[in-house]
């Protein structure tokens, strides 16, 4: 069985992902590939042609096109209506549409989150996001086999919405959650939003209301956000408008356009979020107790939450996954459809499922470019050298990590216990807000020196600091005092120069970590391709790069 999963067509995150025979052979997001930040709106063509060209299939190799949204069940969104017929009306991909399987978006996210859990045993997954078709908060039993639907919540009660009406609040554009879940470290948290509640399995948010002024769900939807808005401005006060660039404000420079309500607003809604997801997660472990827990759907992408829910319940065996956002529903799908088949899926801990490049290829492309560059002996140690005299390398490394944070392939370096690094990184680097928290790299052996918990390979958790190292490595710190940190084991790269690269610098600085942003510019996806690496590392004020066993210093541009 040769499954090709889809997502996008509508809304933002379109991927694919291929599935061969249970196996997960790889997953591409559109945006990496078109340089448009979210792919908002796009039909991934790009990454289709990517995953099969890398998994060495054509179109015809294909035995089902995926999708991971039912255009049954959304009767009105028009443009999923017609996404098969769009993508087999793409040139190379003609046919697809005769080979295709619709299935649930939640279901998708509950398949794809269950990849990174105990396949051999069942588990529960709590889907959180905007929406799916017509439900918003899902929770599903999944086995390696299939999935079953408990219980769900309507689009009025959207927990992803509802996060979203605060971040327009707080003046970040589409896709800026993240910079309201960091900004409410700076605010005073209250319970300002009592009608968001837990009932069972159940999300409700007050909003019955809309129901029944709307016939169509879809524009109930749409009129939550707004009345969630509304809401805000009058409990919290004027919403703040969008900027270009820096929030002066939290920078430490007066700004009266970001105002403390703006951040106590963010604080609030980040206690709203996390009391209702804790609540439903202990009324699920309640209602099946024993049973291991998955987290999927772009909430869950919301890693002060996730914290939350692994010091709430340190016993319980939660998962966390790279990809709970709706690029991964592309690879849900997929796993679904291996599932209709009669078939049974391999699981998975690896976040590396992109496109990679060989050291033949990079070598073609440097001399094509004229590009200089040096083959140090050992890669790890030379890179090891840099970081420790307090220099910034990009560092693009073998297959390229799925989902939003880059986990040592598709990254940016620097030392963490200098206290000038955040604000190269990003004032100078990434030219974004100042006050955006960054995490570690960290060897797992390490991780205890530093943190409460180890296992966290996907930082995607955040966890307190130890109180007596955060103004040493405050560049890693939120003002807060938590980190998102990455544990990296031996397992995390098959090369291995991602563990060495922490081992060298352990016997530099006497600690095995490093500071780990994307690699990516201002307002760009990570990069993807070593042309994207080269631009990117030029367009800046990086220091050098290591790209595959080369390393490119400034001075020899």
């Amino acid at each position: 069985m040769r499954a090709l999963g889809v997502s996008g067509g509508f809304g933002h995150d379109a991927a694919a992902a291929i599935v061969v025979d249970g196996t997960v052979v790889v997953m591409a997001e559109e945006e990496r590939l078109s340089r448009r930040k979210d792919a908002v709106g796009e039909i991934p063509v790009n990454a289709i042609h990517a995953c099969l060209k890398y998994a060495g299939l054509s179109v015809a190799d294909i035995d089902a096109l995926c999708l991971s949204w039912n255009p049954a069940k959304d009767p009105s969104n028009h443009q999923m209506q017609s996404i098969a017929t769009r993508i087999s009306s793409e040139s190379r991909l003609e046919g697809l549409e005769q080979r295709t399987r619709v299935y649930d978006h939640h279901a998708c996210h509950a398949a794809a989150a269950f990849l990174y859990a105990d396949v051999s045993a069942p588990a529960m997954c709590i889907v959180a996001d905007g929406r799916g078709e017509l439900t918003s908060t899902s929770v599903y039993r999944v086995w390696n086999g299939g999935t079953e639907l408990i219980e769900s919540s309507p689009l009025v009660a959207s927990l992803g919405t509802f996060y979203a009406a605060a971040t327009e609040f707080c003046g970040f554009r589409r896709g800026g959650q993240g910079k309201t879940m960091g900004l409410a470290a700076y605010g005073e948290a209250v319970d300002a939003f009592p009608e968001l509640s837990v009932d069972d399995l159940r999300v409700d948010a007050g909003r019955a209301n809309l129901m029944r002024e709307h016939d169509d769900p879809t524009h109930a939807h749409r009129q939550m956000r707004q009345d969630w808005l509304d809401a805000m401005v009058e409990r919290f006060g004027p919403q703040r408008r969008a900027q270009h660039l820096t929030d002066e404000f939290l920078c430490g420079r007066p700004d009266s356009t970001f105002e403390r309500h703006h951040a106590d607003l963010a604080a609030s809604v980040q206690l709203a979020l996390e009391r209702v997801i804790v609540e439903l997660a202990r009324n699920t472990m309640h209602r099946f107790p024993g049973v291991q827990l998955v987290f999927a759907g772009g909430v869950a992408l919301n890693c002060s939450l996730n914290g939350r829910l692994r010091s709430t319940f340190p016993d319980a065996r939660l998962h966390f996954n790279p990809v709970p956002h709706d690029a991964g529903s592309a690879l849900g799908a997929a796993v679904l459809a291996t599932w209709e088949s009669g078939g049974a899926v391999t699981g998975i801990s690896t976040p590396y499922l992109g496109i990679g490049w060989s050291h033949d290829q990079l070598t073609t492309l440097l001399n094509y470019y004229g590009v200089a560059a040096e083959r140090p002996t050992d890669l790890s140690e030379t890179v090891a050298d840099y970081l420790a005299d307090g220099r910034t390398v990009a560092w693009f490394q073998g297959r390229s990590e799925v989902g939003p944070r880059a986990l040592g392939h598709r990254s940016i370096l620097g030392r963490p216990d200098l206290d000038s690094m955040k604000a190269t990184m990003n004032n100078k680097i990434k030219r974004r807000e100042a006050w955006r928290p960054l995490g570690p790299s960290v060897l797992d052996s390490e991780m205890i020196r530093l943190f409460p918990r180890s296992d966290t390979p996907y930082m995607i958790e955040a966890q307190r600091m130890h109180p007596a190292l955060r103004a040493e490595f405050s560049s890693v710190a939120h003002v807060d005092g938590t980190s998102r940190p990455q544990s990296v084991t031996d397992w995390s790269d098959t090369e291995q120069l991602y563990p060495r690269l922490l081992a060298a610098l352990r016997e530099r600085t006497g600690w095995g970590l490093v500071l780990n942003t994307s690699f990516n510019d201002f307002a760009e996806p990570i990069v993807h391709s070593p042309i994207d690496a080269l631009r990117t590392f030029f367009s800046t004020p990086l220091e050098a790069l290591a790209l595959g066993p080369y390393l490119l210093r400034k001075s020899e541009k």
